[in-house]
């Protein structure tokens, strides 16, 4: 949409407001249900993960997978920067170009957007992609189809990031901080959720998503 008239900005709220923050566990909680669906009997320190982008998201989201005892293979276009995190937790740096195509469980976009298309779906190696980055699919019918055909779970990005949303939208509606981590926490279920009827119906991720979420606004 070019207009909205649904805005929100910090003067709207008594208290801070740190989306990028509570993305992040979102996106983590994402990451465990995935694992859990994936990979039932491992726990998450079993797992190698790559991520892409070391922002106001990713750099966070690196040190709740780094404290779960995750490997972590990282890459951000700030190389300096990149190097001293990875060198800081531990974490193994790989060149920006080369992020998603690395040996690991999980790919973990948390830059820009569209980066799951045509030729970087042939690319990945991972069993998963579960990240921040909006709008993952270049093209989100036929790559959406692609990466699932190639057997690659693609969790629903608006469904990972929720999380930041979620903080924003319970301070406008002065919501408790523990109603906020309620229903950053019942990420993981709904993940659990989508990926169980995606597997079961055979159809990727985000089809599933997208009919749970017009049904709703129908009901609404």
């Amino acid at each position: 949409a070019m207009n909205t008239r649904h805005v929100l900005a910090p003067q709207n709220f008594d208290r801070p407001c740190t989306p990028a923050l509570y993305t992040a566990q979102g996106v983590f909680k994402a990451i465990e249900a995935t694992a859990k669906h994936l990979f039932p009997n491992q726990a998450l320190d079993t797992l190698t993960m790559s991520i892409q982008g070391l922002g106001h998201v990713g750099l966070p989201l690196l040190k709740l997978l780094h404290r779960s005892g995750v490997t972590l293979l990282v890459s951000d276009i700030d190389q300096t920067l990149g190097m001293k995190i990875a060198n800081q937790y531990g974490a193994t740096w790989i060149e920006p170009c080369a992020i998603h195509c690395q040996p690991c469980d999980f790919f973990v976009p948390c830059a820009l957007g569209g980066i799951i298309h045509s030729t970087s779906i042939d690319e990945i190696k991972a069993a998963a992609v579960v990240g921040s980055a909006n709008n993952m699919f270049e093209d989100i019918v036929h790559d959406a189809n692609h990466a699932h055909d190639k057997g690659i779970v693609c969790v629903p990005d608006f469904i990972a990031n929720g999380g930041g949303l979620i903080h924003a939208a319970d301070l406008f509606g002065k919501k408790s901080s523990e109603e906020t981590q309620r229903k950053i926490q019942n990420i993981f279920d709904t993940v659990i959720d989508v990926l169980y009827a995606s597997a079961k119906q055979n159809l990727p991720p985000i089809e599933i998503a997208n009919r749970i979420a017009l049904a709703r606004i129908e009901e609404a």
